[in-house]
């Protein structure tokens, strides 16, 4: 008889379950870091996509890059997020 542990791990490998958990937990936390500035779309192979407001506001967020990655980064614990794609609303 198997392992609990070899059966759920296996059933996640072929499933795929765990990078798709991962990437839902990337997004959440990059939208508890964001605090109403921008909106997390979808993560996917390092790149976060994020939607916020058309101007000034993405004009100066964009400028706040390399923060907005650290930011999102540290709260995660480790560096996920290479990339931030912006798209405006």
């Amino acid at each position: 008889m198997d392992k609990l542990s070899n059966l759920t791990k296996s059933f996640e490998d072929r499933h795929k379950l765990g990078r798709v958990l991962s990437c839902s937990q990337i997004v959440e936390v990059a939208n508890s870091v964001s605090k109403g500035e921008y909106r997390a779309i979808s993560f996917r192979e390092g790149r976060l996509k994020v939607e916020a407001p058309a101007g000034p506001e993405l004009y100066f967020l964009r400028r706040r890059d390399a923060e907005v990655l650290q930011k999102i980064n540290s709260a995660l614990g480790r560096p996920a997020v290479e990339k931030i794609v912006y798209r405006g609303t």
